[in-house]
């Protein structure tokens, strides 16, 4: 039982640290917006988010193995579409 609390409480601290990242993205993603806002450009560009969903499949593949490859990397760029879908939103809000 000591172990499994200890483990938990390592995922306690993931778990902040999760949260307090995704916050700090957001934030750049709202002053992106701001910048965007002023300058006339459009709250989604394609190209770039072609490039962090390709970066993050890479990095989920390069962390997985085979057996867990397919399952994490959908986790992932799943996790990913809902903070896209959320930067966007804060964007055209800025």
């Amino acid at each position: 039982m000591e172990e499994i609390n200890i483990l938990r409480n390592k995922i306690d601290i993931c778990d902040k640290k999760i949260v307090d990242l995704i916050f700090d993205r957001l934030e750049l993603c709202k002053q992106i917006g701001k910048i965007k806002k002023e300058n006339n450009l459009n709250v989604i560009d394609n190209n770039r988010w072609q490039n962090i969903i390709d970066k993050i499949i890479k990095l989920a593949k390069n962390k997985s193995n085979k057996e867990t490859e397919e399952d994490y990397v959908y986790l992932i760029i799943n996790i990913y579409n809902l903070i896209h879908e959320t930067s966007c939103n804060l964007q055209k809000n800025e």
